[in-house]
């Protein structure tokens, strides 16, 4: 009997040492996403959650300041025309609904992301497109940071795990693993038209592509999350990383 236990015994050590553990699986990038959370106030007193992802410290939310760090104000500029010729940093809400902006925070275009003023919170910049790639590649270890344009994406399915879990995505189809928490609040563009909220999440970096684009990114209604270039006049979401 007791060479029967012991031999019982062993056999669920052995079958125990084989089993598979059940710890949870990594992300595609080989990296387990575990975001970590915190504040951030801007000159206006607005308050941000901040994520960790990775080694980078992202606000998780779009920017709402109307003043650069230094306390200087940005214009709001409401009517095409102006907007259309600005040669300095200004800001206006999607389709200048006020209402927009504590969802969708504010869009800015590329001149106020250039200014040396700042117009992140003190500590805090515009993100680059090396930066912007570093987070992509985080998520995806197989995303191409050398592709331009809609034909293809950066990645096929970073944008997904970036995206908040809502309705105001027409496709509701994120899962927010990272904690970016990416909502659609739309563009401003060069021809006098918003984009309306639901369609698109587009972001500035704060690197030049030539005398009048810059680089940026844009998560749409897919997994997808691309980097494409566009016009400095245009109007688009800022997002900030830690100093």
């Amino acid at each position: 009997m007791k060479i029967f236990l012991k031999s019982v015994f062993i056999a669920v050590l052995i079958i125990s040492a084989c089993t598979p553990s059940s710890s949870p699986t990594p992300s595609s990038s080989n990296n387990p996403i575990v975001p970590s959370t915190g504040i951030v106030t801007d000159i206006d007193g607005n308050s941000y959650i901040t994520v960790t992802i990775g080694t980078q410290i992202w606000i998780a939310e779009n920017l709402r300041t109307t003043r650069y760090c230094n306390g200087d104000s940005i214009p709001n500029l409401t009517d095409s025309l102006s907007w259309n010729s600005s040669t300095i940093g200004a800001w206006c809400w999607n389709m200048n609904v006020s209402n927009f902006e504590s969802v969708y925070g504010k869009l800015y275009n590329w001149f106020a992301v250039s200014d040396s003023r700042n117009l992140c919170p003190c500590g805090w910049h515009v993100p680059s497109d090396a930066e912007w790639s570093e987070l992509i590649r985080f998520i995806d270890a197989n995303s191409n940071m050398d592709t331009l344009g809609s034909l293809a994406a950066e990645s096929y399915i970073a944008g997904g795990k970036m995206k908040a879990i809502s309705t105001l995505w027409l496709n509701n189809d994120g899962t927010n693993e990272t904690g970016f928490s990416a909502l659609p609040g739309g563009s401003r563009d060069i021809n006098y038209n918003f984009t309306s909220p639901y369609w698109s999440a587009v972001f500035w970096s704060s690197s030049i592509y030539n005398a009048n684009e810059s680089l940026t990114r844009i998560i749409l209604n897919s997994n997808n999350i691309n980097r494409e270039k566009s016009n400095t006049n245009n109007g688009f979401s800022i997002r900030c990383i830690k100093d």
